[in-house]
């Protein structure tokens, strides 16, 4: 049970009243008040109806100070109402439990009976009644406030009300435009660095990723133009393969295996033709000479000829 509830119960003064209008039980002795007869109030009507009750601000009979009356039906097990209960609280008691509720620093909350006196003035300071204010005249309108407007007081602020009680009780809830200005900026600050924390990872996190692709990339790109000028002995660095994501590596494999390849077929291209320049020289060299002597045949000494009547031509 919350601190406001429980003050409400230990502040209250409860009765119990016979269907007939009497007194059966009071938490206060009081010989007079045991003989009143109360079948004719609204409360006791409302209450052996099978209906719960709430009044205004009234006085109480007693002491005469002002009081809010409620009163509700006393059920049997036969499902029969027996009686009513009623309980007062004084105007002090409301007054303290509504102020204990805060609004911000500059915050306030009404509560209004059916006669809109505000029923939770703390001093002389605070207004009477609302009901000249525009969330008062919303509030008879079942409006909603949306903008800001002029209290009692004179002040710019920002207001809410609820109807409770069956629309008999109006509720208000009134803060300064100012400390409503500075929570919003406050709020608006505090998305925004969430916002810009937010960008600041993203941002990381894309590049990091960008990296993760163009860089494997541009290394791909780089070892073709490397291999089209002839230096098949190119490789993708274990590096750069161990920092790649792994569609990546699977390229990179694939270039590494398909460099090794054209390396190996290019060293057998040289190796053939070094071979076939060495059987051509072999073969013309047989060509001209004899093969059992070894001296120069007919052919030699034609080119020969040929040769030195060029150069002294």
């Amino acid at each position: 049970m919350s601190d406001r509830s429980l003050l409400f119960l230990t502040t209250c003064h409860h009765s119990v009243i016979n269907k007939d209008g009497f007194l059966e039980y009071d938490l206060i002795e009081n010989s007079e008040a045991s003989m009143l007869n109360v079948a004719d109030h609204d409360y006791f009507q409302a209450a052996i109806a099978g209906h719960t009750f709430v009044t205004g601000v009234t006085e109480h009979r007693t002491d005469h100070e002002p009081v809010v009356l409620f009163s509700a039906p006393i059920w049997n097990e036969l499902n029969d109402i027996d009686g009513i209960i009623v309980g007062t609280a004084a105007l002090h008691t409301l007054r303290s439990i509504i102020n204990t509720l805060q609004l911000g620093e500059t915050g306030h909350l009404y509560l209004t009976d059916p006669s809109r006196l505000v029923l939770s003035r703390t001093d002389e300071t605070s207004p009477l009644t609302l009901s000249d204010t525009d969330v008062f005249k919303h509030a008879r309108l079942d409006e909603p406030q949306l903008n800001s407007y002029e209290n009692a007081a004179g002040d710019t602020v920002i207001g809410q009300y609820l109807w409770i009680h069956n629309g008999k009780w109006l509720l208000i809830g009134e803060m300064d435009t100012t400390e409503m200005n500075i929570e919003f900026w406050h709020s608006l600050f505090v998305i925004g660095g969430i916002l810009l924390f937010v960008f600041l990872i993203a941002f990381v996190v894309i590049r990091l990723l960008i990296q993760q692709i163009i860089f494997p990339i541009d290394k791909l790109l780089e070892g073709t133009v490397i291999l089209r000028l002839g230096n098949y002995n190119h490789r993708i660095s274990d590096q750069v393969h161990d920092e790649s994501l792994d569609e990546f590596k699977a390229l990179h494999s694939a270039y590494n295996e398909m460099a090794r390849s054209l390396d190996r077929e290019f060293s057998l291209r040289q190796q053939a033709e070094k071979e076939l320049r060495q059987a051509n020289e072999r073969l013309k060299q047989l060509s001209f000479s004899d093969s059992l002597t070894g001296i120069g045949n007919r052919r030699y000494f034609d080119e020969v000829l040929e040769r030195s009547f060029k150069e002294s031509a």
